[in-house]
């Protein structure tokens, strides 16, 4: 059995595929997509093609990301929210970033 764990990064999606002893058996960095799941997808379809893994022996999945962290800091999304907003405010931006996510 395997595990599988992704960073979605500002720059760069990272994927490792550990095996049953946590050894890394593959990596991969690919540019982050606009859209980031299709830079998950992509890391995903090169470790299983790579490997020839079949699905089903990945036991285990981790997604990390601070992709919208970044944005927020950034300011590319939400650009009125400032570390200034009120505890109101920040709980309504999290509560609709959730909502996007899930």
């Amino acid at each position: 059995m395997y595990r599988l764990g992704i960073d979605v990064g500002e720059t760069n999606t990272d994927a490792v595929l550990l095996d049953s002893y946590s050894r890394i058996v593959q990596t991969v960095k690919k540019p982050t997509s606009p859209d980031i799941a299709s830079g998950i997808c992509a890391v995903l379809k090169e470790i299983i093609e790579h490997n020839q893994t079949d699905p089903k022996d990945i036991a285990a999945v981790m997604i990390g990301t601070t992709h919208c962290l970044q944005a927020l800091r950034k300011r590319k999304i939400f650009p009125q929210f400032s570390y200034s907003a009120s505890e109101a405010e920040k709980t309504q931006y999290l509560r609709f970033l959730k909502e996007m996510i899930l």
